[in-house]
């Protein structure tokens, strides 16, 4: 009797197993060792706890918390895996870019501006500049598979708000020579937001940047007007924020930041 109970105490510790709760495979010191071990044996092989015990952390203050699944890790390894294809918009691009930059700007910048605000704007701003499409150096983020359009954005050496000049930074200039030009500006970009956090708009300014460093030089300040939404993207970049300012788009007075990107040290 004495080595049943013995028995039946090492089980109930080695199969104590915490799933969020403590539970106890034996109810008795009564029990006899070898139904102890039919009786854990039926717990481990039920396929609720090898379900629940695969997909808990099992240890300190993450106890009870999910942990990824094998799954998870390949699904989230793969979309770090995506090279997308970044070439310069057509016009052919067009509807399929209104329809992206609709859907982007309504799911995305409705965390920062009202809905009315949005049900107003974001129709004015959805559809392409017919100058952006074809100038060049605004680009689409394309799938490598499915050819499905996930990303816009660009940049131009014009300034997007001619009325109200910005800071001319310090391209090209000197006290002696003449004005600096105004520094190349970053433009529209959108990203789907079933694509958001993989790599598209950082796809697409490296493009930029490659881009900008050839023609303009290593040197250059960039300057972008930036939704409220955007702002921590574009720090990420580098760029610092200057001033707020409304910009009037049909009609309307959309919020925005004035960003500027120094040229690096």
């Amino acid at each position: 009797q004495q080595s049943d109970l013995i028995g039946t105490a090492l089980v109930a510790t080695f199969f104590n197993i915490r799933l969020g709760h403590s539970f106890s495979l034996i109810s008795s010191h009564g029990l006899s060792f070898g139904h102890c071990i039919n009786q854990a044996n039926g717990l481990i092989n039920s396929r609720s706890l090898r379900t629940q015990h695969r997909g808990l952390r099992m240890s300190g203050s993450n106890e009870g918390v999910p942990a990824k699944t094998h799954g998870q890790d390949k699904a989230q390894e793969t979309k770090q895996r995506i090279e997308w294809i970044i070439r310069p918009s057509t016009i052919e691009d067009d509807e399929e870019l209104s329809k992206l930059m609709l859907e982007s700007y309504s799911k995305l910048l409705a965390a920062d501006y009202n809905d009315d605000f949005l049900e107003k704007a974001v129709p004015m701003i959805s559809k392409p500049r017919p100058e952006l499409l074809t100038c060049g150096t605004w680009y689409v983020a394309q799938h490598p598979q499915t050819n499905q359009l996930v990303g816009c954005g660009g940049w131009t050496k014009t300034n997007p708000n001619p009325s109200k000049p910005v800071s001319s930074g310090a391209n090209n200039s000197s006290p002696e020579g003449p004005p600096a030009l105004p520094p190349p500006h970053l433009r529209h970009f959108a990203t789907s937001p079933s694509a958001t956090r993989m790599g598209v708009a950082s796809a697409i300014w490296s493009r930029c940047q490659n881009d900008i460093i050839e023609q303009c030089g290593a040197d250059t300040t960039l300057e972008v007007f930036s939704t409220i939404s955007a702002e921590g993207f574009y720090q990420s970049l580098g760029f610092e924020v200057e001033e707020r300012k409304n910009i009037p788009v049909g009609g309307l007075n959309f919020p925005c930041t004035l960003m500027r990107r120094p040229p690096p040290i």
